[in-house]
């Protein structure tokens, strides 16, 4: 029974490979989508059997020439531990590439997922997901796709709205930081008067023209300063904070 399994899920895995795809595949229509905006190479542009040959070799050369690649292998098939895939894509017979050719040309409707998978290596795109991989890879998922999409054609919008986030964050750092270096009252000092930001020690004795200075209270003095207007108050801080509404 065991065996009969084995033989069954070998049977399931090379019949996945041979069915058809056709032009509603993700990867097809961003072909399409690359060729109408004048994106993919010319050897992609006008698909012959001798030009997909010819930009597999280049694509594998810009790769690396990886010794090891699961559509490679799937393609042009396995290769000896001292052999690359240099002479392998060069020597390959031509008219394999004809029905990945007439599929891209619109000549056929369908094709199997080997010519999808060699399609996708050639396009270079891990952003383009097959079907079988959208409900495993979170990456895959359509809201995900769309927001990578759009920040990658709004890079300005990206930009200025990181550059807001991080300015931000500078800001209220450098503001905790200033309320947590309160500078206490030393002996002479026994009052204090508000900056408009917190309170500062001060002598009694000392006239400050329009500010109105009050008895020295340290509580107040540690703990009382103006929350700036980036800093957002939530359900969190009531019993925390306290409001007050000066001048309307």
């Amino acid at each position: 029974m065991q065996r009969n399994f084995r033989k069954f899920r070998f049977f399931v895995a090379i019949n996945a490979s041979i069915m058809p795809e056709n032009q509603d595949h993700p990867i097809f229509k961003e072909y399409e989508k690359r060729r109408n905006s004048d994106r993919l190479s010319p050897n992609l542009h006008n698909p012959t059997p001798a030009s997909l040959r010819d930009e597999c070799l280049i694509v594998y050369q810009e790769k690396g020439k990886p010794k090891e690649d699961v559509t490679l292998r799937a393609f042009f098939g396995a290769i000896n531990t001292n052999e690359d895939y240099d002479s392998r894509i060069s020597n390959f017979d031509i008219d394999k590439f004809r029905p990945l050719s007439y599929f891209l040309k619109g000549t056929s409707k369908s094709t199997n997922k080997v010519n999808v998978d060699l399609l996708k290596w050639l396009i270079n795109d891990e952003d383009v997901f097959l079907p079988e991989q959208s409900e495993t890879l979170p990456g895959s998922k359509p809201w995900y796709r769309r927001a990578v999409n759009f920040l990658k054609e709004n890079a300005g919008i990206t930009l200025t709205l990181l550059s807001i986030l991080l300015i931000g964050k500078l800001a209220f750092y450098l503001w905790t930081i200033q309320i947590s270096n309160v500078r206490m009252p030393d002996q002479a000092e026994k009052c204090m008067y508000w900056t408009g930001y917190h309170y500062e020690p001060v002598s009694c004795d000392e006239i400050k023209p329009g500010l109105n200075i009050i008895p020295l209270n340290i509580d107040k003095l540690k703990r009382m300063s103006k929350i700036p207007f980036f800093v957002k108050v939530t359900n969190r801080d009531v019993g925390k904070l306290w409001r007050a509404k000066i001048d309307g």
